[in-house]
């Protein structure tokens, strides 16, 4: 009865470490996800800046 005790806790154990470790994949994916939209909007927005600045400079020669 002991062992099957044991063996059921073990198995409970493994069952939630698999959850959390889902989890924590999922979170993972969220946060790259939101670090490349960060990246990408930053780019877009540095750009855009670049270009307006080069414009204003070619404006006032």
């Amino acid at each position: 009865m002991l062992v099957m005790k044991v063996a059921m806790l073990i198995s409970k154990v493994a069952m939630l470490v698999m959850k959390v470790a889902m989890l924590v994949m999922k979170v993972a994916m969220l946060i790259t996800k939101v670090a490349m939209l960060v990246t990408k909007v930053s780019a877009f927005v540095v750009t855009k800046d670049m270009g307006f600045l080069s414009w204003q400079k070619s404006f006032y020669k």
